[in-house]
């Protein structure tokens, strides 16, 4: 349900509130709503609602943080000193659900006033608590949010003006803290509802909305909800607004025409993964690494005006990211979470395992349907793997290593083999065409992996050959330069020999591709190809001098080095020889 890029979700606290609550995730979605909130998630297993969410294809958008006795009358814990580990508990155990949940905003009922303590220090407490749990909160991607109450019917609540409000996230200081904008207590509280948005602008991280004074459905009160809303919209915001409210009949699908009548449509509340970007038509995607070949990669995505979101553990590469457009996210969770389609170009299999499955990781925070491309090269079995737990969450994933180095990176020239569904394929073909040129479905999962492997076995064979016969020429008193420009001309011509060749005889050995990473690549093609028992004897001439390159301190250099070992068994330098 949209207004351009606005959105609702169904809050489970007020409606389908006559079903048990494991059953109002399935109204939910009977009712046309895509995402969904509530108050807290504690007293269910995170499984049973992950369950719940995917089998009906919801995203949770908002849960509390842990508020102390809540059916006894506490409203939070954050501004009692005595009660600060409580506190702190409270948002590890909330980081715990958002992993589970793929949930990235989660809200802070601060607490009442306390007779006995002064204010002051209250405040002081409160803007402590708040400073460790977004910095905690921030590292799992989430943002934390703040909720002003009215004192009408919240006698007592600290957190009671907008006023105090901005004061408190001007103490805090945290760029992941946001003010919850409850249109129902603002109104109670000062009214003057567009005003006040307007002057909290981009400070404002989530909406509710209930009429005034009975908080039922938009339409049945004091406030212009139609207007509200329209305005909420004009201002960019592209989150959900909560229906938190009490549905006047009782029954929440009676209270929906509302609606409708605003112009609000039924369905698509959180675009499908993949599906265009409002305002590019494009998905938006996030892309994590950006060494060598992903800072390329990604440029050309953003060229091709994908919208995008960015994370590398070098801050450099993102800022030049940032400056052609893209957004920053601090963690692979964070990132996930905003895109249509994850793209992962990184270094080895733990890196990547580590990014989608550890803390912080991606997986826990897509939304089922995705589309994951991951574009390292790693090990084709691990691969495999990773499929599977992907497709466990209804998460597609594609393998597709490329070919073509630094060089075909930055011309969008590279050759993607690429793993996984014929569906999943045709989905990411676009994404491929920004950025590559020769672009071969190869099979199954982890079929891109394989052709990967053997890619780098002809490529680290090719230049063991192309060493060894240019400093063959050398050591004969042959210019190897000029057998190079010989054999380039006849069969023995190959783009190695060309690029790789005049390397050699440059010395230029600065990494398009690092031996330490071919070294990592021959480790994967050994161990394929020893488990299907093919024997590679050519290549483990090549293998054995990366690894001897690599474990020597010249892993930084290009893999056109391979000629070092030949030149120092020979007792010759190209560069000296060549004409």
């Amino acid at each position: 349900m949209r207004i351009g890029a606005l959105s609702l979700s169904a809050n489970l606290v007020f409606q389908f509130a006559d079903s048990p609550f494991e059953e109002r995730f399935d109204r939910a979605r009977a009712a046309g709503f895509d995402a969904v909130e509530y108050m807290f998630p504690y007293d269910y297993p995170a499984t049973d609602l992950r369950a719940a969410l995917d089998r009906n294809s919801l995203r949770q958008d908002l849960f509390n943080l842990p508020a102390g006795d809540f059916a006894a009358g506490e409203r939070g814990v954050a501004v009692d000193p005595s009660r600060r580990e409580e506190f702190r508990a409270g948002v590890e155990a909330a980081i715990g659900y958002a992993e589970a949940l793929g949930c990235r905003k989660v809200n802070c009922l601060v607490g009442k006033r306390l007779p006995d303590i002064a204010w002051e220090d209250q405040l002081a407490c409160l803007v402590d608590n708040l400073k460790r749990a977004a910095g905690r909160l921030g590292e799992a991607g989430v943002t934390l949010l703040v909720e002003m109450l009215n004192p009408v019917e919240n006698r007592g609540f600290f957190l009671d003006s907008v006023p105090l409000a901005v004061r408190l996230l001007d103490e805090v200081g945290a760029t992941n803290l946001r003010f919850q904008f409850d249109v129902y207590h603002v109104q109670r509280t000062q009214g003057e509802i567009i005003p006040t948005i307007d002057a909290l602008g981009s400070r404002i991280g989530h909406y509710q909305i209930a009429d005034a004074p009975a908080r039922n459905e938009p339409g049945t009160g004091e406030i212009d909800c139609a207007r509200v809303l329209e305005h909420v919209a004009s201002t960019g915001y592209e989150g959900c607004v909560g229906l938190e409210y009490k549905p006047s009949t009782g029954r929440s699908e009676d209270c929906f025409g509302w609606i409708d009548e605003y112009g609000l449509e039924r369905g698509g509340a959180v675009a499908a993964a993949g599906a265009p970007h409002a305002a590019t038509g494009l998905p938006l995607i996030g892309f994590i690494g950006l060494g060598i070949m992903g800072k390329p990669t990604a440029s050309n995505l953003r060229a091709a005006g994908y919208p995008m979101v960015v994370h590398s553990r070098s801050p450099g590469p993102v800022d030049e990211l940032v400056v052609l457009g893209a957004e920053r996210a601090s963690s692979p969770a964070e990132v996930a979470s905003r895109a249509d389609v994850l793209v992962t170009m990184l270094p080895d299999t733990p890196d990547v395992e580590q990014v989608l499955f550890g803390d912080h990781g991606a997986a826990a925070a897509l939304r089922a349907g995705s589309l994951v491309i991951d574009m390292s090269t790693i090990d084709p079995i691990a691969t495999r793997t990773f499929h599977e737990r992907l497709a466990e969450r209804g998460i597609e994933m594609l393998d597709a290593p490329v070919s073509g180095g630094q060089k075909g990176a930055i011309e969008a020239t590279l050759s993607i083999m690429v793993g996984g569904s014929q569906e999943g394929f045709a989905r990411a073909a676009p994404i491929f065409a920004a950025i590559g040129k020769t672009i071969v479905h190869m099979g199954g999962p982890g079929a891109g992996q394989v052709a990967k492997a053997c890619n780098q076995l002809i490529v680290a064979s090719n230049i063991e050959a192309v060493a060894e016969a240019l400093v063959l020429a050398a050591k004969a008193g042959v210019d190897p330069q000029r057998v190079r420009e010989a054999l380039l001309g006849g069969f023995a011509g190959s783009r190695i020999l060309e690029l790789h060749g005049q390397r050699m005889l440059d010395g230029a050995f600065q990494p398009g591709f690092r031996i330490r990473l071919h070294a990592k690549d021959a480790r994967i093609v050994r161990g394929v190809a020893g488990a299907l028992g093919v024997p590679v004897p050519a290549f483990l001439v090549a293998s054995g001098s990366l690894e001897e390159l690599a474990g020597s301190g010249e892993g930084e250099l290009d893999h056109s080095a391979l000629v070092l070992p030949i030149e120092r068994g020979a007792g010759i330098e190209l560069r000296g020889d060549a004409g």
